[in-house]
């Protein structure tokens, strides 16, 4: 009885699906209300098949109308909605930056004093004590605490860093030498002869107090076109332990964009990057621009978002490969309720609010209409899905200790552990572990902020914890 209930619910699902797929470009306010009693229904059929048939049969009858839709599925989880609130200017206590220029502001994030939140580090062009030929690296502490931030007021050149004579910058960190702290890569393109470099710099403090030594250019084997302009990203794409590397670089003559990829053929305290590859893991060489990588569907492995310009928009990759072998899928376009303009600005990812889910900071010109003064802003678009570290499984008591952590860290649960998962900030899986002790070794990972998702009787929760470096 409950299998034929099933195969009902199943066959009604599709239906229903391929009831929203005829009706998607009809935008008449009738057929508008029809498609949300639709997506109601759908959701609901969704909450309750995936307590009973495979996550992936359920997105295979949804397909990329899940994406449509902001719908994703992880296996042991209820269904996810990635779903991000229109952009805030300057939120958790930020000001303007640029006052008066026109000018190119970079932001990432990262854990710079291994304090457990997220700090701001950002590119500013122009901005310079010097010259406008000169552009500076910003720090910008969080103040605040990992889930209620608060920035305090921008700090220029920190760390031993100086203006850098280039036009645009894209600052990135990892632990690229595999000592325990952030070091800081970013590609340069030079305002003097218009070339184009990688700079390294050398984290010579500690992850609490970095102190950055003077830039090694081209490192490691990397390799960008001259004359040209290059985004770039450092990503674990194959679960290997050590970072990859990936540069959409812009051509100077014809502007035509070009992805390469270099793999980590090192180790993660010595790396060295292999010849560049154009298009790797199915990802079109032409049309992705600054992709930027994070386990959107919550199955383990990474997940692209990026812009195209052909057709234009936000695109979406699912790998639908695995962990150590990504293979993306084609590409869904606009997901997540996700404007085109975000992604112009290089926007990062981030769980800057620490509720268990990736936001987007991002950053923009405004301009006075009055005495046409332009000014760069920092923008937020929270990830307002109802999971992050919502409990699924309310009734296991779970402890982790001592929180922050160095080495050892004690699980206790009311309920047989089935599988314990550590997440990375951008959702990647970095230890999974089935039928675990009650200490779990967390030594090898790099400090900063992890979540940790436990499956207990086929149902999950998750709780955040930070690495500390003592």
């Amino acid at each position: 009885m409950k299998q034929k209930n099933m195969l009902s619910k199943e066959k009604h699902l599709k239906k229903l699906v391929k009831a929203f797929k005829n009706n998607q470009k009809t935008n008449a306010i009738s057929i508008e209300i029809y498609r949300n009693a639709l997506q109601a229904k759908i959701n609901r059929l969704c909450c309750e098949l995936l307590l009973q048939i495979p996550y992936t049969r359920l997105k295979k009858i949804l397909g990329t109308l899940g994406f449509s839709l902001g719908l994703t599925i992880g296996a042991n989880n209820p269904i996810l909605a990635q779903t991000f609130a229109p952009p805030i200017d300057n939120p958790f206590g930020l000001t303007d930056f640029n006052e008066g220029v026109e000018a190119l502001l970079v932001p990432t994030s990262v854990d710079l004093d291994n304090d457990g939140d997220f700090d701001l580090f950002l590119f500013e062009e122009g901005y310079s004590q010097a010259s406008n030929n000169f552009s500076s690296f910003t720090f910008v502490e969080n103040i605040g605490s990992p889930t209620e931030p608060q920035f305090a007021e921008p700090l220029r050149s920190p760390f031993g860093l100086t203006e850098i004579p280039a036009i645009y910058a894209v600052p990135i960190f990892a632990d690229i030498d595999g000592d325990g702290d952030q070091d800081l890569l970013c590609s340069a393109y030079r305002y003097e002869d218009e070339g184009n470099e990688i700079l390294f710099y050398e984290n010579t403090g500690n992850a609490s107090t970095p102190s950055f030594a003077e830039p090694t250019i081209n490192p490691f084997g990397l390799y960008v076109i001259p004359y040209s302009n290059s985004f770039i990203q450092l990503q674990d794409i194959d679960n290997d332990g050590d970072a990859d590397f990936f540069a959409t670089i812009i051509d100077g003559d014809t502007e035509d964009y070009t992805l390469q990829y270099q793999e980590n053929i090192g180790s993660p305290s010595s790396p060295l990057y292999s010849s560049p590859a154009e298009g790797p893991f199915g990802l079109p060489s032409g049309n992705v621009v600054a992709p930027l990588f994070a386990d959107f569907d919550f199955d383990g492995d990474l997940d692209v978002l990026g812009y195209s310009y052909s057709p234009s928009g936000i695109i979406h990759y699912e790998n639908i490969g695995s962990a150590t072998s990504p293979n993306f899928d084609n590409p869904t376009l606009n997901p997540f309720g996700l404007s085109e303009e975000l992604m112009n600005q290089l926007p990062t990812l981030v769980d800057i609010d620490g509720d268990g889910d990736i936001d987007i900071l991002s950053s923009d010109n405004r301009y006075n209409d009055t005495i046409l003064l332009a000014y760069s802003v920092i923008t937020y678009s929270e990830n307002t899905a109802p999971v992050g570290l919502t409990e699924v499984n309310p009734t296991a008591e779970i402890k982790l200790y001592p929180n922050p952590n160095p080495k050892v860290l004690s699980v206790q649960s009311s309920e047989v552990i089935e599988t314990l998962s550590i997440y990375n900030s951008q959702g990647q899986i970095v230890q999974q572990i089935k039928a675990p002790s009650s200490s779990i070794s967390v030594e090898s990972l790099v400090p900063g902020i992890y979540f940790i998702r436990l499956l207990c009787k086929g149902k999950t929760s998750t709780h955040k914890f930070v690495k500390s470096q003592h």
